[in-house]
């Protein structure tokens, strides 16, 4: 250790604010389990992989560290790969959830100083188990100095840096049952002394013969059978119906209670809720709940099982055929981190293309020395950590290389106390943190729409293009990705025009289910199944998607529509109130398309819900869905006429909207108004409350409570600021959805006020663009622009959007979701072969790419998290997203 005691100039004192990164390396996915582990500077207390020692010691003079080596060793008793427990719970990484592959195995510490460039010290032991944080008694004998042994007893003491900002966020475990509000309906529900006692067994619904998923409403001891699944399993929908006509809000499923808790329904507040008078209640139906014992499956586990039967799940993941593993550069699985598989199937898509590989992938050694010397100007590690290119480079080119893709080591044969082998795949632990810190509703571990979430990475990449720390010249990819769409409004009375340009980079198509081409065939199976619910008999049959062609949801999307209420600015005398003709066209055709089909809808009672379609892209397609080889996406019939025509009449200058003047949201607590959501109330009643009281939870719950009864408790509430001659209305319908959304109601409603009502513009605009709504100058000087024809410069619109001829696209991948919301399910790509990277420059993959099939044939590939396979079925008719490319 003598090479060690000089060293003290070479280490920094943490302090309990310190972060220390010893999960991965920062500049690449090196990790502690890899063989020669990892080295985490002792003076920033960052780690590194051993490839970058060099360039980091040579420019920071850092040049001590602590190697940090981990062994993954067979638990005893660890369960066999096929002999894993079924899942009982909606939840990861808890008991009776699902198992993360660390339930399965201990790990054993190595630590070594290294002295840059091949000085290494003997083994360094680790800490005593049980004892104190401070206690350094296992490094006092090794000869050093006491500043090291503080460092180094910090290092292998501290929780590392992700975990901690992982806790911080909320990400552990969730569980769907640790979310149940208590029913504002429990403590003064009405409970009819009709004489009613349920017996302990045999029961049965009281209108067909299901005698499993059952329900008892707790008003007057009815029993019924539960809702029937997507896959047309669980019951016949009698207890919904025995709602509707009584309506008595709450039920308890039969079978769940145990003498500590059951499921509770409530159908006004459409939720699973905490009953605190269950006991009470069922008492008066004669059910003792200290007696009772589980007989049935839960809502949970009845919502796994129905996952795991054929259905859309094993139709998008391909889980009922065997599927050929594939390895080499473009191959690489990422590992699921907890939902992580809207991020995975994202970047996937991403990387597939020329124009994200050429921007990050190619360039992360330009990304590396630029996060090195700016570690070395201030001295901070976030210069690193924090740094978006840097992340999103070193991702693209794990992916793409092929660095991380090779065949399993087979783990059936481990025996307890064995070495678990490395295994394929990238666990983007830095990234999804960085993610995190973007933006909080992926800090946490909860299932996201995959569209919320490629908005938000499109604007973290328009910044770091803006900021450009690494001085790339490459181009943004973001430009590939862009088109300009031009919209044209009529006055109904005076046929005057406006034309209006938006910049768009995502193209979302409505699907109009009047252009079905199989509705006998729906409503003959809708009829089969009707008979089998009539008659109480399970029905088994695979569901009969809608089909609907995508050339009749581009024909929706370019129809023209009519805008009832529209105050126009074209009448003698200006502002009278008519009608208006609305149409859009593209002005530009991306090189890059990317669709989303709008599959969410809201039914009749506001509650949003998935519609049960399967899209047809080529007519000619097989039974299956599968397009032709040679079919193309046409869009030429979407061609922009180009503003003004021979004929037309402009509307006077103030045609556009008049913007809200700038408004802010209410200021109000928002941990106190997600505290009081959870007892059921809105949360514009929630606002209401807090903006009353502007106080703590217990009184706004106790204004809530008496101002219960308010007509007006859940009207939205009115902003101060709000124009009044806006001469759009919002739609009620649509506002509604944007909030479901979380965006906040002042921006939803200027958003859909400059889209005229189209949701979808409407919600790309408030992501990528809020400032300018909320900005009334910028908005108004951005409507007045687009507004006058003559005035539009078209060369400089077009800046940094890519153009082309043909209009014709060449699909390249597509993003399925499985569910029926986009907060919950699961999320898989499939991307054409002939996309992906072939490899990077320089580096030598892990194994030789796995051959295609056929040479002739392009193949498709299914990406489900680390899963990645040769895809026998491709699900093109389920796509959630479409990517093409210009043919």
């Amino acid at each position: 250790m003598d090479k060690f005691n000089d060293v003290d100039s070479l280490i920094s004192l943490p302090n309990k604010n310190t972060k220390v990164y010893k999960d991965e390396c920062i500049f690449s996915f090196a990790a502690p389990d890899d063989e020669n582990g990892l080295f985490i500077c002792l003076k920033n207390f960052i780690c590194l992989g051993l490839q970058y020692l060099d360039e980091y010691v040579k420019k920071t003079r850092h040049a001590l560290f602590l190697q940090y080596k981990i062994v993954k060793i067979v638990k005893e008793g660890a369960p066999a790969d096929d002999l894993e427990p079924q899942p009982k719970k909606l939840a990861i990484g808890v008991p009776g959830g699902f198992e993360l592959p660390q339930d399965k195995y201990t790990v054993m510490e190595r630590w070594n100083l290294f002295r840059y460039p091949d000085v290494r010290s003997p083994d360094i032991p680790s800490p005593k188990e049980l004892s104190d944080n401070s206690d350094t008694s296992h490094l006092t004998s090794l000869g050093l100095s006491s500043k090291l042994i503080l460092v180094i007893n910090h290092v292998q003491r501290c929780d590392s840096a992700i975990l901690v900002s992982e806790r911080a966020s909320a990400t552990q475990a969730w569980e769907a049952e640790n979310l149940c509000p208590v029913s504002k309906y429990a403590e003064n529900l009405v409970q009819l002394d009709n004489g009613v006692k349920v017996p302990p067994s045999g029961h049965k619904c009281h209108k067909c013969d299901l005698t499993t998923n059952l329900w008892m409403n707790l008003s007057d001891g009815t029993i019924s059978c539960g809702r029937r699944f997507w896959d047309g399993s669980g019951g016949n929908n009698h207890a919904i119906e025995h709602y509707e006509r009584t309506k008595y809000p709450l039920a308890v499923k039969l079978g769940t209670i145990t003498p500590t808790s059951a499921e509770v329904f409530s159908y006004p507040e459409d939720d699973m809720v905490t009953d605190p008078l269950l006991s009470q209640h069922l008492t008066h139906f004669g059910i003792d709940m200290q007696r009772a014992r589980k007989t049935d499956q839960t809502v949970a586990e009845l919502e796994i099982a129905a996952n795991e039967r054929l259905g859309e799940w094993l139709t998008l993941q391909e889980s009922n055929k065997t599927l050929q593993p594939l390895y080499g550069p473009g191959l690489t699985g990422l590992i699921n981190l907890g939902n992580s598989c809207y991020i995975n199937a994202v970047i996937q898509v991403l990387f597939s293309t020329d124009f994200f590989r050429k921007r990050y992938a190619l360039h992360l050694s330009k990304f590396v020395s630029s996060a090195i010397d700016a570690i070395v100007k201030s001295g901070s590690a976030a210069d690193a950590v924090d740094f978006f290119g840097l992340q999103m480079s070193k991702l693209g080119q794990a992916l793409c290389s092929g660095t991380y893709s090779f065949p399993p080591i087979i783990k059936s044969n481990l025996k307890s106390g064995e070495v678990v082998p490395k295994q394929p795949g990238i666990r983007p632990r830095m990234f999804r943190n960085l993610i995190g810190c973007t933006h909080s509703e992926f800090a946490t571990k909860q299932q996201q729409d995959v569209l919320e979430f490629l908005v938000h990475l499109f604007d973290l990449v328009e910044l770091e293009i803006k900021e450009n720390k690494a001085k790339l010249d490459a181009p943004s990819p973001l430009s590939a990705l862009t088109f300009m769409v031009e919209d044209r409004l009529e006055c109904g009375s005076s046929h005057k025009v406006q034309y209006k340009n938006l910049t768009e980079r995502i193209l979302c198509l409505p699907i109009p289910l009047e252009a079905a081409t199989n509705v006998e065939e729906v409503a003959a199976f809708e009829n089969r199944k009707l008979e089998a619910e009539k008659a109480g008999v399970a029905f088994n049959e695979d569901p009969v998607y809608t089909k609907i062609g995508i050339d009749a949801c581009i024909s929706s999307w370019a129809a023209q529509e009519i805008v009832p209420d529209f105050i126009s600015p074209a009448t003698n005398p200006p502002g009278q109130r008519t009608f208006a003709l609305h149409s859009s066209r593209l002005s530009t055709f991306p090189d890059l398309l990317c669709v989303q089909m709008l599959k969410f809808t809201l039914d009749d009672k506001w509650v949003p819900r998935k519609l049960n379609v399967a899209i047809q892209l080529d007519p000619n397609s097989t039974e299956d869905g599968r397009p032709r080889p040679n079919w193309r996406l046409d869009l030429s019939s979407l061609k922009a006429p180009g503003g003004l025509q021979p004929g037309e009449v402009l509307m006077p200058g103030d045609a556009v909207e008049k913007p809200a003047q700038a408004q802010s949201s209410p200021a109000v607590d928002e941990s106190v108004v997600e505290q009081l959501q959870t007892m059921g109330f809105s949360r514009i009643a929630c606002v209401r409350a807090c903006m009353a009281t502007n106080s703590n939870v217990e009184e706004a719950s106790n204004w809530l409570m008496e101002h219960i009864e308010d007509t007006n408790l859940n009207d939205p509430i009115p902003s101060s600021g709000a124009a009044s001659n806006d001469f759009s209305s919002v739609d009620p319908v649509a506002l509604s959805m944007l909030l479901e959304m979380g965006i906040a109601e002042n921006l939803a409603k200027r958003a859909l006020e400059v889209c005229c009502n189209r949701v979808e513009e409407a919600i790309n605009m408030a992501f990528t663009s809020p400032e300018e709504l909320l900005n009334p100058v910028q908005t108004l000087a951005k409507q007045n622009d687009s507004s006058s024809v003559k005035a539009m410069d078209t060369e400089t619109s077009k800046e940094g959007i890519s153009d082309g001829d043909p209009s014709q696209y060449e699909l390249i991948a597509f993003i399925s979701h499985m569910g029926q919301s986009t907060s919950a399910g699961h999320y898989v790509c499939h991307i054409k072969r002939s996309a992906l990277c072939k490899g990077i420059p320089g580096l030598v993959p892990a194994c030789e790419p796995t051959p295609c099939l056929d040479e002739n044939e392009d193949e498709w590939v299914i990406f489900n998290d680390e899963k990645v396979c040769r895809s026998e079925s491709p699900p093109f008719q389920h796509a959630y997203l479409y990517f093409f490319r210009r043919a």
